[in-house]
């Protein structure tokens, strides 16, 4: 199946509400209808990793996060944050990554799912917090 064809075919698991195309050689670029805090979308990418298929927002919502703020590193608190929103979804936390993996094909637009359901609450949470402690400072 070249990249054309797995577009395609995330395109039809995932029900027509996402823009699928070909990223890269062999992988797929998904814009999804879900929302950063700013209303750009999120964007999950499913590329083949020692033969299982990766769902990753390639760092976007952590890249998105310090663009949006003055802080330039997770506290103890946010990774937390980040870490229960994923786990809830099936997502792990790689380093700056959100991911979702699966041996088959068939799964991987469910995969790409859970990674964008996961990026927006991790961004909403994690922002939300961020805005709350800064007026909180302002305040003071």
């Amino acid at each position: 199946m070249n990249s054309v064809e797995r577009s395609l075919s995330v395109s039809r698991q995932l029900e027509g509400l996402f823009e699928c195309a070909p990223f890269q050689v062999g992988a797929v670029r998904v814009v999804t209808p879900f929302l950063y805090p700013d209303n750009d979308h999120i964007e999950v990418f499913i590329v083949e990793r020692e033969g299982r298929w990766t769902a990753t927002d390639h760092g976007e919502t952590f890249g998105w996060l310090f663009k949006t703020s003055a802080c330039d590193d997770w506290s103890p608190q946010e990774r937390r944050i980040a870490e229960d929103a994923c786990a809830g979804l099936g997502v792990r936390f790689e380093g700056i990554c959100l991911e979702a993996a699966t041996a088959q094909w068939g799964e991987a637009g469910g995969k790409a799912l859970a990674v964008a359901r996961a990026a927006a609450l991790v961004a909403d949470r994690i922002h939300a917090r961020r805005r709350t402690e800064s007026g909180l400072a302002a305040a003071v």
